[in-house]
């Protein structure tokens, strides 16, 4: 069985599902849910690992983002893309 083409990330999707009172965090937590059933791979750029650490740079979440940054760095089934002034320039 072949697996379903990766499906890229960003950082306000990681953020919605982090903190309940976001307004789309109901709405990713539903495509969380749909993405789990078919087992998607993701993809990831360093850029947005750095967005999710700002975004819950707060005193009360910096916990949550060092592990969900690590999660996504352990997890067989993420790829990073790394950072490079390359990927920023065709980003921009």
């Amino acid at each position: 069985m072949t697996r379903p083409t990766a499906q890229f990330v960003d950082a306000s999707y990681v953020l919605a599902l982090a903190n309940a009172r976001d307004q789309w965090h109901s709405l990713a937590f539903r495509w969380q849910s749909a993405l789990d059933a078919v087992r998607r791979r993701l993809v990831i750029t360093e850029y947005g690992l750095i967005e999710i650490g700002d975004g819950l740079s707060q005193r009360t979440a910096r916990q949550d983002a060092v592990q969900i940054i690590q999660g996504f760095r352990a997890s067989p089934d993420v790829e990073i893309i790394p950072a490079s002034p390359a990927l920023f320039d065709a980003g921009l």
